[in-house]
């Protein structure tokens, strides 16, 4: 049966999926099982995703052979070393109602070669049923190409979204109160953007009303020359237009060529993606011989 793990990479490619990092090595809401609990949940409960003999991989920081993870029942997962801005969006907007809740996923790799870079490679199989997020691009970080085109030429992934938004929310402080541009951790709302779903909505709120009132007119004259690369963003927005309305318009799933299908639609996944589904899956450390554990077993490898 084909397999989806023969892609190979050069340096570069390698280099560029380093970060993939924080989203996929295992954090706290896994635990070990027993082989024959793991080999009975596949057989009853992942049988389109065992029958499809299409493989996800997902490097973890554990040396178990077998486990069982529902990300739905640990904590919020936060991008490490960014803020949260962009998980935060495509977990409420609109147009991401249907795909998997990133907070709330394993975010994974359709090729072993990426996540044993991370962490032990595992096997994972997602229940039956489970919704499957495939991104656009090799990762996530590339996978939004209408936020590059409006970003101008300074603009290269997601992590620049983060960046960018921080100093703009900065910036905007500045103006409203004449600060230093040191985040304000006293007072009222004030920086605070994000510590919260909700700060951050805050945030994005005040910056449209005062866009629409000409706070930012003198804009280039003012600012951390890495602020005007989401100041051309902001560009695109029609004066009155809701925020959510706006990043619902830009970082569309179907306008920025995701994919979301369902375990075991092997057709419809892409060799080289970064992948993540919302929901509980049994992983198997690639490091044993799963020939061993039967006649299907063989076939699927």
């Amino acid at each position: 049966m084909t397999t989806i793990d023969t892609i190979k990479y050069n340096n570069d490619d390698i280099n560029n999926t380093m970060r993939l990092q924080a989203y996929i090595t295992e954090g706290s809401r896994s635990k070990p099982i027993e082989k024959e609990e793991a080999l009975n949940l596949i057989k009853t409960k992942c049988k389109k995703m065992f029958g499809s003999g299409i493989k996800i991989y997902r490097g973890v920081d554990n040396e178990d052979d077998f486990l069982f993870s529902d990300p739905r029942k640990g904590v919020e997962r936060k991008s490490a070393n960014t803020g949260n801005y962009y998980t935060w969006l495509m977990d409420h907007l609109s147009s991401w109602t249907e795909y998997p809740r990133r907070s709330y996923s394993l975010i994974c790799a359709t090729s072993k070669s990426i996540s044993e870079n991370f962490g032990y490679p595992f096997y994972v199989f997602p229940f039956d049923g489970a919704k499957i997020g495939v991104c656009s691009e090799e990762d996530l970080w590339g996978g939004f190409p209408k936020l590059k085109k409006y970003g101008g030429s300074d603009f290269e992934n997601l992590d620049d979204f983060n960046s960018y938004l921080s100093d703009m929310f900065t910036s905007m402080d500045d103006l409203l109160e004449g600060g230093d541009g040191t985040p304000r951790v006293d007072g009222p709302k004030g920086y605070q953007y994000h510590d919260s779903w909700e700060d951050f909505r805050n945030g994005l709120t005040k910056l449209a009303i005062h866009q629409d009132a000409g706070l930012f007119k003198s804009f280039e004259n003012l600012f951390d020359s890495e602020v005007p690369s989401f100041w051309q963003i902001l560009q695109h927005r029609k004066k009155g237009e809701a925020i959510s309305l706006f990043f619902d318009r830009i970082m569309d799933p179907k306008e920025n060529k995701f994919k979301l299908v369902k375990a075991g639609q092997v057709n419809n996944i892409p060799l080289d993606r970064e992948v993540w589904t919302e929901g509980p899956a049994v992983l198997i450390n690639t490091r044993l011989d799963v020939s061993k554990f039967g006649k299907e077993w063989k076939n699927w490898i």
